[in-house]
């Protein structure tokens, strides 16, 4: 039995190397090493491929200079995330807190989502993934950092200005328990009604619709303290006099 012994301790040794040596099994998540923009800012991240990887959900957190820039919104672009929901914190200045989930798993490589944001003084700020994590940590993510600077000197003038279109900013605080706050900025005035979904698709919660006139950072209470603990998809839907606009993004309720 003992001329056996030297084999089974290889064989451990070498399944033990290669469970301590993944790195290779990492999914490398990039931002543009130096991009310039004017004011208005649209922020590819790139990913290589993860077709065989399983990814149904993301969260990362991004570090950046508040003093010249500020993030506006994340979205999906091109068909690797088309239909994934992305839920944006940015109530600390200077870092931003992103989550994006869908039921169906990311499909392919090139541009995963792009950051949205504006320049609010001239100048260069480097962006600093602080984490980036895939489903619950598995597959392993190597994010790798950016830089942006502005081309044109930035004015004020145009703050009073209403918005240009529908913007869902999300809500605040997420995950919550059982109230938050939807942001969003409206073009004109509208009708606005929330839908409430679970992840199979049912409608479980209505919020009846409000009025708002148009303006930027409206605010919509929502409280959730009649459904269960989960993550929800939630569907802004504002009935305007010229067009009706629609979001979806995502919450987090916790009891």
């Amino acid at each position: 039995m003992r001329r056996f012994l030297p084999k089974v301790v290889t064989l451990v040794l070498g399944m033990v190397w290669l469970i301590s040596n993944s790195s290779f099994a990492q999914i490398q998540v990039s931002l543009p090493t130096n991009f310039y923009s004017e004011r208005e800012v649209s922020l590819p991240v790139s990913i290589q491929d993860v077709s065989q990887d399983s990814i149904y959900a993301f969260l990362f957190t991004l570090s950046y200079d508040a003093g010249i820039f500020e993030i506006t919104g994340v979205e999906a672009a091109g068909d690797i995330a088309e239909d994934f929901a992305f839920v944006l914190n940015t109530s600390t200045p200077g870092a931003a807190l992103v989550t994006g989930a869908h039921y169906e798993p990311l499909q392919g490589e090139g541009t995963l989502f792009r950051i949205t944001g504006q320049f609010i003084n001239d100048g260069t700020t480097d962006l600093v993934f602080d984490s980036f994590t895939f489903n619950e940590g598995n597959p392993l993510a190597a994010p790798k950092n950016g830089r942006i600077s502005n081309t044109s000197p930035i004015s004020n003038e145009d703050e009073g200005v209403l918005p240009a279109e529908f913007s869902l900013k999300g809500n605040y605080p997420n995950p919550f328990n059982p109230t938050t706050s939807i942001q969003f900025d409206l073009p004109e005035p509208a009708d606005v009604t929330v839908n409430i979904v679970d992840m199979l698709g049912r409608v479980v919660m209505t919020v009846p619709s409000q009025a708002f006139q148009a303006g930027r950072a409206h605010q919509l209470q929502l409280d959730a303290s009649s459904i269960a603990s989960g993550i929800y998809v939630y569907q802004v839907i504002a009935r305007g006099n010229q067009q009706t606009y629609t979001e979806t993004s995502t919450m987090t309720l916790i009891k």
